[in-house]
């Protein structure tokens, strides 16, 4: 909203119509599953969340916001399903393969904190210089 702002565009109408497209891409992604399984039940993409933000933080989004790309995001998805594929062709027990997921989130997660760190201070270093 604020970057649309920034624009000069509505940012009521911005903010309805990404949640709108959000949405039925949504409607779409689930009723394409759903012909695809034959059958609809309450859990049937549980624990898809926690490998959706592993993919995203791997290819590289912002945990905190405001950077990040979808080819990063679909790179991070790719990454994230090759080691997934491996460690089923291993047979790796499903609690440690959330535990690698979990792992790897905490580890972008930390990386990402720790890059944010070092460009502000270094833009801070600029700055002092500049003055």
């Amino acid at each position: 909203p604020i970057a649309s702002e920034y624009f000069g565009l509505r940012t009521q109408r911005v903010v309805l119509l990404a949640y709108m497209i959000g949405g039925t891409l949504c409607g779409l992604a689930g009723f394409l599953y759903a012909a695809r399984v034959g059958t609809v039940t309450v859990i049937l993409a549980s624990g898809w969340e926690l490998t959706s933000l592993a993919a995203a933080v791997i290819g590289g989004v912002s945990v905190t916001g405001g950077s990040g790309t979808v080819a990063g995001a679909a790179l991070g998805a790719v990454v994230l399903a090759t080691i997934d594929n491996g460690l089923v062709l291993l047979r790796v027990p499903e609690f440690w393969r959330m535990f690698i997921q979990g792992s790897a989130i905490v580890v972008a997660a930390a990386a990402d904190v720790l890059i944010g760190l070092q460009i502000r201070n270094s833009l801070q270093g600029r700055r002092r210089r500049a003055s």
